[in-house]
């Protein structure tokens, strides 16, 4: 019982900490997650059309 509430104490302790450095890294480099949401992006877009030409390709045979 004592140690989960010392892994919770710690994960709150360890939180802002982890914050911190998240904000850090989006202020000191921007453009490299902006490069990555951009990819990411680009990514969900392409499966977005392979899955909609497939659904067509379907409907297409049903006819």
């Amino acid at each position: 019982m004592y140690a989960l509430q010392s892994s919770s104490l710690q994960i709150i302790r360890h939180t802002p900490a982890v914050l911190r450095e998240l904000l850090h890294h989006f202020l000191v480099k921007p453009n490299v997650h902006l490069r990555g949401i951009f990819f990411i992006t680009l990514i969900m877009q392409f499966i977005r059309q392979l899955l909609a030409g497939r659904q067509a390709t379907v409907k297409i045979k049903e006819l």
